[in-house]
């Protein structure tokens, strides 16, 4: 480029070139945005015990899915993201041997909760995708 302004006024490949650079920034800015918004698709794998006493699994940074497998020998009770002042019960029995994926599409899985009904006990296996 010979000259970027010809009389105070600026040339078709300078404007060219400026609005070039900002489309780039925009692009740059819009990437960074999706790729926080992507899962990482790395695992993260818990093994656990499972007694009648609540146990609070507090997930940092959130997951976007997990899965797990009660190991048994007796059924597990699981709730996700659960409002512990909540008088209701744990709703989903997890029976021994059965695999359960919970997928919430974006990294908001922040806590699971896992109990038994006394006085028995059991294990799961977790796998988190973040």
């Amino acid at each position: 480029m010979d000259e970027l302004k010809i009389e105070g006024k600026v040339t078709p490949e300078a404007a060219q070139f400026i609005m070039l650079d900002e489309i780039a920034g925009l692009l740059r800015e819009q990437l960074d945005v999706m790729e926080e918004a992507e899962a990482e698709g790395l695992l993260d794998q818990i093994q656990l015990p499972v007694t009648p006493v609540i146990y609070e699994l507090v997930i940092s940074p959130p997951w976007y899915s997990f899965t797990i497998v009660n190991d048994g020998p007796n059924d597990v009770y699981m709730d996700v993201n659960r409002d512990m002042n909540a008088r209701a019960p744990f709703t989903t029995p997890i029976v021994p041997f059965q695999v359960l994926v919970v997928n919430f599409d974006k990294p908001k899985i922040r806590t699971i909760y896992l109990a038994t009904i006394p006085p028995l006990l059991s294990a799961v296996r977790i796998y988190g995708t973040r």
